[in-house]
Parts: C-alpha cells; structure tokens; sequence
C-alpha cells in the first residue's frame, strides 16, 4: 500500500491502517515478527518516529505486542 502524503488521515494512522491490514490477510500471522523499523521506514519512506507512532497506536489496541531486546510480534 502506497502512503497518501496529500490524504486527510495521518501518516502514522495510515500505516497502522496498512500493519492492520496485513495482519487481518495472514500475510503476518499471529505471533509472527512485523519487520524492524529500520525495514518499515525504508519500506513506507516515513520517519522513525511516525512508525513507531504507528506501532504504538496498535500495541494499545492490542494487535501487536512490543518484546525488548526480540522485536514487535502479532498478538495471538
């Protein structure tokens, strides 16, 4: 999915829109690793801080659960 810069949703709220997406389709399955930051910065062209916007947003909602030091997984 392409980020619409010129949109009215927020960037962050857009990729979260995407992570959900892909989660919801299987492509990441439950208990599967979401790729680094590093990679969905590259992958989306957003800043560091707007994937982790992102991110939080659905560790909140529950879809995803952030391990230290092992990365963010899909919530069973």
């Amino acid at each position: 999915m392409a980020i619409n810069r010129d949109g009215a949703d927020y960037l962050y709220v857009q990729l979260a829109d995407d992570i959900r997406r892909r989660c919801r389709s299987r492509e990441w399955a439950p208990d599967h690793r979401i790729p680094p930051i590093t990679e969905l910065m590259a992958e989306y062209q957003l800043s560091d801080r707007t994937v982790r916007q992102a991110i939080g947003l659905l560790v909140d909602e529950g879809l995803l659960v952030t391990k230290p030091g092992r990365g963010t997984y899909v919530c069973p």
